[in-house]
Formats: structure tokens, sequence, C-alpha cells
């Protein structure tokens, strides 16, 4: 806390979110990829998207439906995208 001080002391909201999201069963698995994937690349070597085209393409492809009418857990965020000014 050297930024704050020695006496520093969150707001109570901050210190609840933070123990919730300390205790979720994720948190250090995001927490180490934060602190280390900066760390984990040579600045020497030279990545070519076509080494990743397959691992993109299974994972980042567009449903035969269409975004937002594949009833994925994200389709709404989609269609609200799509379609700002009608509800959901």
């Amino acid at each position: 806390m050297k930024a704050f001080g020695a006496d520093y002391r969150p707001d109570p909201y901050v210190e609840a979110d933070y123990k919730r999201m300390r205790d979720h069963k994720w948190y250090m698995s995001g927490r180490m990829i934060t602190l280390h994937d900066i760390y984990s690349f040579d600045p020497t070597v030279q990545v070519k998207l076509e080494e990743f085209t397959d691992v993109i393409g299974r994972n980042f492809r567009q449903p035969k439906e269409g975004l937002g009418f594949d009833n994925s857990a994200v389709a709404h965020m989609w269609r609200a995208m799509i379609r700002p000014a009608k509800y959901l």
C-alpha cells in the first residue's frame, strides 16, 4: 500500500467484492495470467498468424444461425449490438 499509505483501507464494498471474487474457483487462474503472461513472451520471437488460424477458426467461428440467434450464453449481447434500439 505504498501509494495510499500504510493505514489505507478501501471502501467496505470494495473489500466485500474482493473477498467474494477471491473465493471464486477461477480467481487464481486469472490472477496468474494477469501477473505472468506479459513476461512469458520472448520479444525476439516472430509470431505468424497462420500458426493460430486453426485455433481461431475452432473457437471464434460464426454459427450458421448467425450471431445473436444461436441460443448461446452471449446471444443477447450480439442482438443488442446488431439492433441497439430494439429491446431484448
